[in-house]
């Protein structure tokens, strides 16, 4: 017969007895630094938690991205941070201060970094590649489609016709 460990997960409170000055010993509790006696009770320190928990819970189950949409996403970022600073800067009317450019140079400077980890990357290439596995499977579908209702050479041709019409228009 398998043991099973119940014993709580959560951290060691890291408070500090006030008369000997030893660490407390107890269990935090769940998503908290401190046990109950600590102040882990109080309505503030729960609904802090509670967004702690509820974050972790989302980090654990949630949808995983591939790396290459998070670099594009913070390349995005970067990029869209660095025009607004640079917006700031030429829209002002006033004079710029070493603070106003010191800004727009780290945007700018961010911004620089991740395009080159995305082209390092070949984001791009995997993104082109990605639109065409997904483009070959749907052109599969309407032939697997097509073949299934027997058309006329007529209404092939028709099909011919329509069907790369509604494609470039989903493709823009």
């Amino acid at each position: 017969m398998t043991h099973i460990d119940k014993r709580p997960t959560n951290p060691k409170c890291r408070a500090h007895s006030k008369r000997t000055g030893q660490p407390c010993g107890r269990h935090a509790m769940p998503g908290t630094a401190v046990c109950h006696m600590h102040g882990g009770k109080a309505p503030q320190v729960q609904a802090k938690a509670q967004i702690r928990l509820t974050l972790a819970e989302a980090f654990e189950w949630g949808d995983r991205r591939p790396a290459w949409q998070i670099l594009a996403d913070a390349l995005h970022t970067a990029d869209t941070l660095m025009l607004d600073a640079r917006t700031k800067l030429t829209d002002q009317g006033e004079p710029v201060t070493t603070a106003d450019l010191d800004l727009f140079l780290q945007a700018l400077d961010r911004a620089q970094r991740f395009a080159k980890t995305v082209l390092d990357a070949g984001v791009d290439e995997r993104r082109a590649r990605v639109a065409e596995e997904q483009a070959a499977l749907l052109a599969g579908v309407i032939r697997n489609i097509l073949d299934d209702l027997d058309l006329s050479r007529e209404q092939q041709a028709r099909v011919g016709e329509v069907v790369p019409r509604h494609l470039r228009t989903l493709a823009a």
